[in-house]
């Protein structure tokens, strides 16, 4: 029994949306802005500096700089919402302790 096995291989050139530059490295494709979806060359892309994963979020510099006053927005809305979540988890563990009839200072001091 013979196998005829056949292999193709694809070749893609990636081009910056913004200034038309061949992309070089892998770090310059692969990946495209998170807002608009273009093809980025090192030069137009930015990393999101907030966020501290392997991955962080790509923005082309357009929308980078068209999202300013949307960032600072969203930024007020994380903090307003983690300070409601922190009071929240505040009365859980109030309520949690009561109902265990545990002393607050035997909570503080373990």
């Amino acid at each position: 029994m013979s196998l005829n096995v056949r292999t193709t291989t694809i070749h893609a050139d990636y081009f910056c949306d913004i200034c038309g530059e061949a992309a070089t490295s892998v770090f310059d494709h692969g990946r495209g802005c998170c807002i608009c979806g273009a093809d980025m060359c090192r030069k137009h892309t930015i990393l999101d500096p907030d966020d501290y994963g392997d991955y962080p979020d790509r923005y082309c510099s357009d929308c980078w700089e068209i999202g300013k006053e949307h960032r600072e927005k969203i930024f007020s809305i994380q903090f307003e919402a983690d300070q409601k979540k922190n009071e929240e988890e505040r009365k859980w563990t109030e309520k949690a302790i009561a109902y265990r009839g545990i002393a607050k200072d035997s909570m503080q001091n373990s």
